[in-house]
């Protein structure tokens, strides 16, 4: 007969596995996720973004909700450009609210920025063409594992340059898990955002 001390304990639920969130105010998946974006310019210097569709809030009663925690961002770019000798400048953004051009991190709808200027120089010939592919990694966390709470339908991966010879593009992976808070603080979280 084996003896079973743990019978009083109530086994974790199938699929997702729970953790205390910062401070006991709630549950979080501790599972994370994925959650992939791709835009590319229609047209050369010119804005364009496009939604990555977030999970939607759900009510799950006792005045709960879950929300998405991001938790890191992987940045691409992967558009060869031909180097003039006009200074090229290029910008990526992920938003929490749809805008009409890049913004800078004092946007407070501004999660994470990238920007990139290059200049003609005598060690790179105008006109020769360079691959300037590259990723990059953007932890969001606080150090304690704790990132940053969105409670938005979407958000938004946005692209704009200025004196580029072919259109820019990029792509995003977001990392992220859900997180249950209490409605008023997702209330006070969408009301900042």
């Amino acid at each position: 007969m084996v003896n079973n001390q743990n019978q009083g304990n109530v086994p974790a639920p199938q699929g997702r596995r729970r953790n205390r969130r910062r401070g006991g105010a709630g549950f979080r998946d501790l599972k994370p996720q994925f959650l992939t974006g791709y835009v590319v310019q229609t047209a050369n210097n010119t804005y364009k973004e496009t939604a990555i569709p977030l999970p939607q809030m759900n009510q799950l009663g006792n005045g709960k909700v879950w929300v998405v925690e991001i938790l890191k961002v992987f940045l691409s770019w992967e558009t060869p450009q031909t180097i003039i000798a006009t200074a090229i400048w290029q910008q990526v953004h992920l938003c929490t609210k749809t805008k009409t051009t890049t913004s800078g991190l004092s946007d407070k709808d501004c999660i994470m920025m990238d920007e990139d200027s290059a200049y003609g120089q005598a060690a790179i010939t105008p006109g020769v063409t360079v691959f300037a592919s590259r990723t990059k990694q953007f932890d969001l966390t606080d150090g304690a594992g704790n990132g940053v709470l969105v409670a938005v339908p979407n958000l938004y991966l946005g692209v704009q340059c200025a004196n580029r010879t072919s259109v820019l593009s990029a792509q995003c992976k977001v990392l992220y898990r859900l997180v249950e808070i209490n409605a008023t603080e997702a209330m006070g979280i969408m009301t900042s955002a």
